[in-house]
């Protein structure tokens, strides 16, 4: 599991050169066989801690999915990048994890504090039914 992700999100993007250097830095000397057994974990660190409300909204997290799959389609020949699973953690409570799981195409999660209580994480797992 490959944990990437930026200190913060400024407004001139250069967070996204940030997760570029990360993925880079394994993806550039990973074989491709080796490349396709990686999950990657997009966990911002500027989210961690945070309520629902001040996470990251769907619109970011399905926008970066879908620049993680391009920067990994940089080192995977054809539709390689496709079949890495990319993860996401960052303040996942009952109150967002439904519609990330709905509107991001993202393909799991990284609990973070709501795992340690098992009032929380239960309900994590209902919001997604």
């Amino acid at each position: 599991i490959l944990c990437v992700g930026e200190q913060e999100r400024d407004l001139d993007a250069q967070y996204l050169k940030v997760v570029r250097q990360e993925l880079a830095s394994v993806f550039g000397v990973l074989s491709p066989k080796e490349s396709k057994q990686v999950i990657v974990a997009y966990e911002p660190i500027w989210a961690i801690g945070k309520s629902a409300a001040e996470a990251i909204t769907n619109e970011d997290l399905r926008e970066m999915i879908f620049y993680i799959r391009k920067v990994i389609s940089d080192y995977l020949p054809g539709k390689g990048a496709e079949g890495i699973r990319i993860l996401y953690g960052g303040s996942i409570e009952a109150a967002n994890i439904s519609a990330l799981s709905k509107d991001t195409a993202i393909d799991g999660f990284l609990i973070g504090h709501a795992s340690a209580d098992v009032a929380s994480y239960t309900a994590l797992v209902k919001a997604l039914d």
